[in-house]
């Protein structure tokens, strides 16, 4: 049971670290969310109120989740959709 706690304690450091660094992108990030909280897509859906289809979709790059299933898919994690200011080339 430590060792779960653990990982999960390892995977939330490696959230924060890739999100201050700007080293993640959101499919990345959904993946580690759940992992954090030790869910499979079906599991980690029903737990967030979506369906495993936007999940899975999402994860694979094929999905266009709306702004109310992000916010739903990284509240669990204390996370949300926000924008940021990039530099302009």
């Amino acid at each position: 049971m430590k060792d779960k706690i653990e990982q999960r304690h390892q995977f939330r450091n490696i959230l924060n670290q890739k999100i201050n660094e700007n080293e993640i992108d959101l499919i990345e990030a959904l993946k580690l969310t759940r992992k954090i909280v030790g869910k499979s897509q079906q599991d980690y859906a029903h737990m967030v109120g979506l369906s495993k289809k936007i999940i899975t979709d999402f994860e694979l790059g094929k999905g266009n989740p709306t702004l109310e299933s992000l916010t739903k898919m990284f509240k669990p994690v204390g996370l949300e959709p926000g924008l940021k200011r990039i530099k302009r080339s």
